[in-house]
Protein backbone atom coordinates (compact mmCIF):
# COMPACT_ATOMS: atom_id res chain seq x y z
CA UNK A 1 0.00 0.00 0.00
CA UNK A 2 1.80 3.40 -0.96
CA UNK A 3 0.54 5.21 1.96
CA UNK A 4 1.97 2.77 4.33
CA UNK A 5 5.63 3.33 5.49
CA UNK A 6 8.37 2.35 7.10
CA UNK A 7 7.36 -1.54 6.36
CA UNK A 8 10.03 -4.26 6.60
CA UNK A 9 10.98 -4.71 2.79
CA UNK A 10 14.25 -7.30 3.32
CA UNK A 11 13.60 -8.32 -0.24
CA UNK A 12 13.59 -5.35 -1.80
CA UNK A 13 16.87 -3.91 0.34
CA UNK A 14 18.53 -6.75 -0.51
CA UNK A 15 18.14 -6.51 -4.30
CA UNK A 16 18.53 -2.63 -4.54
CA UNK A 17 21.87 -2.83 -2.11
CA UNK A 18 23.86 -2.91 -4.95
CA UNK A 19 22.36 0.43 -6.25
CA UNK A 20 22.04 2.46 -2.78
CA UNK A 21 23.39 3.04 -0.07
CA UNK A 22 20.18 3.66 1.97
CA UNK A 23 18.81 0.43 0.96
CA UNK A 24 22.20 -1.20 2.20
CA UNK A 25 22.17 0.16 5.22
CA UNK A 26 17.90 -0.64 5.66
CA UNK A 27 19.38 -4.14 4.49
CA UNK A 28 22.14 -4.36 7.33
CA UNK A 29 19.51 -3.22 9.74
CA UNK A 30 16.80 -5.50 8.97
CA UNK A 31 16.93 -7.54 12.21
CA UNK A 32 16.34 -4.66 14.36
CA UNK A 33 12.66 -4.37 15.64
CA UNK A 34 10.13 -2.18 13.96
CA UNK A 35 9.72 0.46 16.35
CA UNK A 36 13.93 0.97 16.23
CA UNK A 37 14.21 0.84 12.72
CA UNK A 38 11.83 3.67 12.41
CA UNK A 39 13.30 5.61 15.06
CA UNK A 40 16.63 5.14 13.42
CA UNK A 41 15.39 6.86 9.75
CA UNK A 42 14.75 9.80 12.03
CA UNK A 43 17.24 10.73 14.39
CA UNK A 44 20.27 13.05 14.42
CA UNK A 45 22.82 11.83 16.59
CA UNK A 46 26.06 14.57 17.34
CA UNK A 47 28.78 11.95 19.06
CA UNK A 48 31.13 14.24 20.55
CA UNK A 49 28.20 16.19 21.86
CA UNK A 50 26.61 13.17 23.03
CA UNK A 51 23.16 14.56 21.94
CA UNK A 52 20.54 12.39 19.80
CA UNK A 53 17.45 14.31 18.71
CA UNK A 54 14.54 12.20 16.72
CA UNK A 55 12.65 14.06 14.43
CA UNK A 56 8.56 14.31 14.87
CA UNK A 57 6.80 15.34 11.71
CA UNK A 58 4.68 18.34 11.92
CA UNK A 59 6.79 19.40 15.42
CA UNK A 60 9.18 21.87 13.57
CA UNK A 61 11.25 18.69 12.86
CA UNK A 62 12.87 19.99 9.49
CA UNK A 63 14.24 23.19 11.81
CA UNK A 64 15.54 21.34 14.54
CA UNK A 65 16.68 18.73 12.49
CA UNK A 66 19.18 21.71 11.16
CA UNK A 67 19.79 22.90 14.35
CA UNK A 68 21.61 19.73 14.98
CA UNK A 69 23.45 19.57 11.71
CA UNK A 70 24.74 22.88 12.39
CA UNK A 71 25.83 21.43 16.24
CA UNK A 72 27.52 18.68 13.70
CA UNK A 73 29.54 21.51 12.15
CA UNK A 74 27.27 21.53 8.97
CA UNK A 75 24.14 22.85 7.45
CA UNK A 76 21.14 22.42 5.85
CA UNK A 77 22.79 22.92 2.68
CA UNK A 78 26.36 21.03 3.74
CA UNK A 79 24.70 18.45 5.53
CA UNK A 80 25.10 16.85 8.78
CA UNK A 81 28.72 17.27 8.99
CA UNK A 82 30.33 15.36 12.15
CA UNK A 83 26.94 14.24 13.00
CA UNK A 84 25.32 10.71 11.94
CA UNK A 85 21.86 10.37 10.05
CA UNK A 86 20.36 7.69 8.36
CA UNK A 87 21.85 5.86 6.28
CA UNK A 88 25.42 6.27 7.39
CA UNK A 89 27.08 3.11 7.22
CA UNK A 90 27.78 4.09 11.48
CA UNK A 91 24.06 3.25 12.06
CA UNK A 92 25.13 1.05 14.45
CA UNK A 93 26.10 3.94 16.61
CA UNK A 94 22.94 5.36 16.62
CA UNK A 95 20.94 2.43 17.98
CA UNK A 96 23.71 2.18 20.96
CA UNK A 97 22.58 5.68 21.69
CA UNK A 98 19.18 4.80 22.13
CA UNK A 99 20.00 3.59 25.09
CA UNK A 100 22.89 4.92 26.37
CA UNK A 101 22.28 6.80 29.99
CA UNK A 102 25.71 9.08 28.55
CA UNK A 103 23.85 10.54 25.51
CA UNK A 104 21.15 13.12 26.01
CA UNK A 105 18.02 12.10 24.38
CA UNK A 106 15.25 14.88 23.01
CA UNK A 107 12.28 15.26 21.12
CA UNK A 108 9.63 17.68 20.36
CA UNK A 109 6.04 17.15 20.75
CA UNK A 110 3.04 19.46 19.43
CA UNK A 111 -0.87 19.96 20.71
CA UNK A 112 -2.09 17.01 18.33
CA UNK A 113 -5.58 19.33 17.66
CA UNK A 114 -2.91 21.80 15.67
CA UNK A 115 -1.22 18.93 14.39
CA UNK A 116 -4.01 17.44 13.05
CA UNK A 117 -5.02 20.81 11.31
CA UNK A 118 -1.21 21.81 10.50
CA UNK A 119 -1.52 18.30 8.76
CA UNK A 120 -4.92 18.31 7.05
CA UNK A 121 -3.54 21.99 5.66
CA UNK A 122 0.14 20.90 4.39
CA UNK A 123 -0.99 17.36 2.98
CA UNK A 124 -4.44 18.07 1.10
CA UNK A 125 -5.24 22.07 1.44
CA UNK A 126 -1.65 23.45 0.02
CA UNK A 127 -0.58 20.48 -1.19
CA UNK A 128 2.93 21.33 0.00
CA UNK A 129 4.23 18.30 1.71
CA UNK A 130 5.73 16.60 -1.29
CA UNK A 131 4.10 13.21 -0.27
CA UNK A 132 0.46 13.47 -0.57
CA UNK A 133 0.40 11.52 -3.99
CA UNK A 134 0.87 8.66 -1.52
CA UNK A 135 -2.59 9.11 -0.56
CA UNK A 136 -4.49 9.49 -3.96
CA UNK A 137 -5.96 6.25 -4.62
CA UNK A 138 -7.84 5.74 -1.25
CA UNK A 139 -9.47 8.98 -0.72
CA UNK A 140 -12.59 7.92 -2.58
CA UNK A 141 -13.88 6.13 0.39
CA UNK A 142 -14.04 9.18 2.72
CA UNK A 143 -14.69 11.74 0.27
CA UNK A 144 -11.55 13.63 1.04
CA UNK A 145 -10.46 16.32 -1.18
CA UNK A 146 -7.30 18.45 -2.22
CA UNK A 147 -7.68 21.81 -2.27
CA UNK A 148 -10.76 22.40 0.76
CA UNK A 149 -10.31 24.10 3.83
CA UNK A 150 -13.40 23.74 4.71
CA UNK A 151 -14.60 22.28 8.13
CA UNK A 152 -16.59 19.56 6.29
CA UNK A 153 -13.17 18.34 4.90
CA UNK A 154 -11.21 18.57 8.20
CA UNK A 155 -14.12 16.44 9.46
CA UNK A 156 -13.39 13.88 6.27
CA UNK A 157 -9.87 14.06 6.87
CA UNK A 158 -10.51 12.74 10.53
CA UNK A 159 -12.35 9.71 9.11
CA UNK A 160 -9.41 9.55 6.80
CA UNK A 161 -6.72 9.17 9.65
CA UNK A 162 -9.04 6.80 11.83
CA UNK A 163 -8.94 4.71 8.59
CA UNK A 164 -5.06 4.49 8.03
CA UNK A 165 -4.24 4.51 11.98
CA UNK A 166 -6.57 1.27 11.79
CA UNK A 167 -5.09 -0.07 8.98
CA UNK A 168 -1.64 -0.07 10.66
CA UNK A 169 -1.00 2.35 13.57
CA UNK A 170 2.60 1.91 13.10
CA UNK A 171 3.12 2.15 9.08
CA UNK A 172 0.76 4.80 8.29
CA UNK A 173 2.05 7.91 6.91
CA UNK A 174 4.07 9.89 10.10
CA UNK A 175 2.23 13.20 9.58
CA UNK A 176 -1.12 11.23 10.76
CA UNK A 177 1.04 8.26 12.80
CA UNK A 178 0.66 9.16 16.67
CA UNK A 179 3.40 11.22 17.84
CA UNK A 180 4.53 8.19 20.28
CA UNK A 181 4.92 6.43 17.31
CA UNK A 182 7.06 8.48 15.91
CA UNK A 183 9.25 9.16 18.38
CA UNK A 184 9.89 5.62 19.87
CA UNK A 185 8.39 6.90 22.78
CA UNK A 186 6.87 3.51 24.34
CA UNK A 187 10.91 2.55 24.56
CA UNK A 188 13.31 5.62 25.12
CA UNK A 189 13.49 7.39 28.03
CA UNK A 190 14.22 10.84 26.98
CA UNK A 191 16.03 13.30 29.19
CA UNK A 192 13.46 16.17 27.88
CA UNK A 193 10.32 16.22 25.44
CA UNK A 194 10.09 19.99 24.46
CA UNK A 195 7.10 21.41 23.05
CA UNK A 196 6.33 23.08 19.37
CA UNK A 197 4.60 25.59 21.34
CA UNK A 198 7.51 27.19 23.75
CA UNK A 199 9.96 25.33 21.13
CA UNK A 200 13.16 28.52 21.64
CA UNK A 201 12.87 28.59 25.29
CA UNK A 202 12.48 24.42 25.50
CA UNK A 203 15.79 23.99 22.85
CA UNK A 204 17.85 26.78 25.00
CA UNK A 205 16.78 24.47 28.35
CA UNK A 206 18.10 21.12 26.67
CA UNK A 207 21.28 23.10 25.90
CA UNK A 208 21.99 23.87 29.24
CA UNK A 209 20.80 20.18 30.38
CA UNK A 210 23.13 18.47 27.99
CA UNK A 211 25.92 20.68 28.88
CA UNK A 212 26.48 21.90 24.68
CA UNK A 213 28.65 25.48 25.35
CA UNK A 214 27.79 28.56 22.70
CA UNK A 215 24.50 27.58 21.35
CA UNK A 216 23.26 30.57 19.91
CA UNK A 217 19.73 30.78 19.00
CA UNK A 218 20.61 31.38 15.32
CA UNK A 219 21.42 27.67 15.10
CA UNK A 220 17.39 26.83 15.10
CA UNK A 221 16.63 29.90 12.65
CA UNK A 222 13.01 29.28 13.98
CA UNK A 223 10.06 31.72 15.20
CA UNK A 224 7.02 30.31 16.50
CA UNK A 225 3.85 31.50 14.39
CA UNK A 226 1.77 29.86 16.14
CA UNK A 227 -1.17 30.32 13.57
CA UNK A 228 1.24 29.71 10.46
CA UNK A 229 -0.30 26.53 7.82
CA UNK A 230 -2.99 26.68 9.03
CA UNK A 231 -5.37 28.05 6.84
CA UNK A 232 -7.69 29.86 8.92
CA UNK A 233 -9.40 26.70 10.11
CA UNK A 234 -10.50 26.37 13.72
CA UNK A 235 -11.44 22.76 14.73
CA UNK A 236 -14.60 22.87 15.96
CA UNK A 237 -15.58 21.11 19.77
CA UNK A 238 -16.83 17.97 17.78
CA UNK A 239 -13.74 18.03 15.96
CA UNK A 240 -11.09 18.24 19.48
CA UNK A 241 -13.15 15.73 20.86
CA UNK A 242 -12.47 13.26 17.88
CA UNK A 243 -9.18 14.32 17.95
CA UNK A 244 -8.62 13.51 21.42
CA UNK A 245 -9.92 10.13 20.82
CA UNK A 246 -7.31 8.99 18.24
CA UNK A 247 -4.54 10.55 19.77
CA UNK A 248 -5.20 10.36 23.64
CA UNK A 249 -1.32 8.57 24.13
CA UNK A 250 -0.51 11.65 22.54
CA UNK A 251 -1.99 13.89 25.00
CA UNK A 252 -0.97 11.87 27.53
CA UNK A 253 2.84 11.17 27.17
CA UNK A 254 3.57 14.43 25.72
CA UNK A 255 2.01 16.96 28.26
CA UNK A 256 -1.17 17.98 26.90
CA UNK A 257 -4.86 18.69 28.76
CA UNK A 258 -7.24 17.53 27.09
CA UNK A 259 -10.72 20.11 26.83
Amino acid sequence: MLRLVDQPRPFVWWAMQPFSRRYRTQYAARALPDWQRIVLRRAVFVPELKLLYVINAKAASSSLRDMMFVLGGGSREAGPGRGLVFPTPRWPEIVAALDDPAVYKFTVGRHPVTRAVSAFTNLFVDRRNGFEWRHIPYLRKTGLVFGDASSANFDRFLDYVEEVIAESELFCDAHLRLQTNNTGARHIRYNRIGHYESLLADVRRIMVEAGVSGFSDAALGWVNRSGEGMGGLEATPAQIRRIERIYAEDFERFGYAQS
